[in-house]
């Protein structure tokens, strides 16, 4: 949670009015961001997380992904937190979900 929580805070103003997939081998993180609670320590970076998306009308859907299947996450080993990758986002105006913007 808190590399999206870091990423969230270096680029929330390029990723306003935009919705994002989110990647997380952790089932409760995932449920967290999905539900917007979560009853455990990871509360403390989902409440940053909830207003930075909520005063720049950033969405963002979680989805649980096995380690094994997290590919840039076992590729990257040097990232904040293994547990999270940010596959991509799309622009609200796009009513296909066409326009995607990868980072």
């Amino acid at each position: 949670m808190f590399a999206l929580l870091h990423a969230l805070i270096l680029w929330h103003k390029e990723w306003a009015n935009s919705l994002f997939d989110v990647a997380c081998d952790n089932t409760a993180a995932a449920g967290g961001i999905n539900k917007h609670s979560i009853l455990d320590p990871a509360i403390r970076p989902l409440d940053p997380i909830l207003l930075i998306s909520a005063v720049f009308d950033i969405e963002i859907k979680a989805q649980w992904a096995p380690i094994e299947e997290n590919v840039i996450a076992v590729l990257h080993p040097s990232m904040i937190s293994k547990s999270w990758t940010i596959w991509g986002s799309r622009t609200k105006s796009s009513p296909f979900g066409t326009d995607r913007r990868y980072i």
